[in-house]
Formats: C-alpha cells, sequence, structure tokens
C-alpha cells in the first residue's frame, strides 16, 4: 500500500498540529542536522557525520519541545521525543534521496536500526487508520489510538551539493534495521509544486548564526 502523502503547505500545518508538532521546532532540528554533517572534516571517521547530525537533531527536538510538555525517552535504548497524554514518540534518522519526494520507492534509514527499533516501528501496524470523508483525498486520520505512534524525523543530506530534504513520517515495517514500508510521509523540505520544474534554493539560518543553503527540488515522475 503506498503512503498518505503530505506535502501541501496547508495539510501539512494541519497534520503537524494534530501532532502537537510545529514546522518551526522540526525545521530547527533539520538545521541541527544540518550542520553537525557540514561540521565534520575529513579527518573525522566515517560514521561522524551520521551520528553527529542524529545526536545534534535529536538534542534540538529536545530543547525546542521539552519546555512544551514533552519528554525526552530511552526506552529500549531509543532515544527519542515522548508526549505521554498523546503517546506519541519521535526520532531523528539519517535517510537516503528518497526522502521528501513523491517516488516509487519510500525513504530509508542510512544505517541499519536495532531489534528495540524494529519492534517499535511494529507497534505502529495496530494503528486504526482510515480516510476521512470529510478530508482531501490524500489526507488520512488517526480513528483510534491502540498503542504508541514511533514518528520519525527523516532527514536526507547531500553534503556535497547543499541538498536537504526532510520529512516526518510515521513506518510500518522496519525488517532487519531498515525501514520498507510507510503508513504516512508529512514533507517539510523536499516537495516544490512549481509548473516549470526548475529547483528553488532557500536559505535558512541555523543555530549561532549559521547559514547554509538548502536546495528544494521538485519531486521526480
Amino acid at each position: 500500500m503506498k503512503p498518505v502523502f503530505v506535502y501541501r503547505p496547508f495539510e501539512v500545518s494541519n497534520e503537524l498540529e494534530n501532532l502537537g508538532l510545529s514546522d518551526e521546532g522540526l525545521h530547527q532540528a533539520v538545521d541541527a542536522v544540518a550542520l553537525a554533517r557540514n561540521n565534520c572534516t575529513p579527518n573525522d571517521v566515517p560514521a561522524a557525520r551520521g551520528l553527529r547530525g542524529w545526536m545534534d537533531g535529536t538534542r534540538s527536538l529536545r530543547d525546542f519541545y521539552c519546555r512544551l510538555g514533552w519528554e525526552k525517552n530511552e526506552d529500549d535504548h531509543i532515544s527519542s521525543l515522548f508526549h505521554r497524554e498523546r503517546l506519541i514518540k519521535v526520532m531523528v534518522s539519517n535517510t537516503d534521496d528518497a526522502t521528501g519526494l513523491d517516488l516509487d520507492r519510500q525513504p530509508q534509514n542510512r544505517s541499519r536500526k536495532g531489534p528495540a527499533t524494529d519492534r517499535a516501528v511494529s507497534m505502529n501496524q495496530q494503528l486504526d487508520l482510515f480516510e476521512g470523508f470529510d478530508q482531501p483525498p490524500n489526507v488520512v486520520r488517526l480513528a483510534q489510538q491502540t498503542g504508541l505512534q514511533h514518528w520519525f524525523l527523516c532527514v536526507y543530506c547531500d553534503d556535497e551539493n547543499d541538498i536537504v530534504r526532510a520529512e516526518l513520517s510515521l513506518p510500518a515495517v522496519c525488517e532487519g534495521g531498515f525501514f520498507t514500508t510507510f503508513l504516512k510521509r508529512i514533507v517539510l523540505t523536499g516537495h516544490t509544486d512549481d509548473d516549470d520544474g526548475s529547483g528553488v534554493r532557500v536559505r535558512r539560518d541555523g543555530p549561532d548564526d549559521q547559514g547554509f543553503e538548502i536546495k528544494v527540488t521538485r519531486k521526480q515522475a
């Protein structure tokens, strides 16, 4: 089943509001991931970019949202942002070039997750999802929460070309440590609906007033 792909600004805002999240807090975390990766040098170990991006992205989420009723969580050795009343967890993941684009393939994490993540994602399959008749065709609402929702802030960085795409997504299956199926994908940076198909460059200021260019690319047919 193809996941619900949410990219129109007003739909993205509605989806995030329903989750108790905001575009500002998530974009700050995406910026933190990109900046952490950019701060690595050729002398760092191969895994440094991914590790530092994950660490700084997770810290940014917690810094922003823990003052708004969320809390940090380390259950089953998975570092997450947790809302106890909403039963929602948000985790950061470095993902591949399918991130933020409406393709035949889905985003996949760049490094293998552990068995705990496989178990956590499997809980998402228990969520009762249905198409709301009073909603746009590509909007799916949660009908009933039967357990925790495990959302992932998926971030793709092409470090050589300064391309960053990101989405907040709800995976349904994680097999052998890799995402294979999603229920919903909420695009934060990546999809443009322009007519001429040209890419759009957006200047964003990251933490400590460090600026960098984000290239937003149009979805591929």
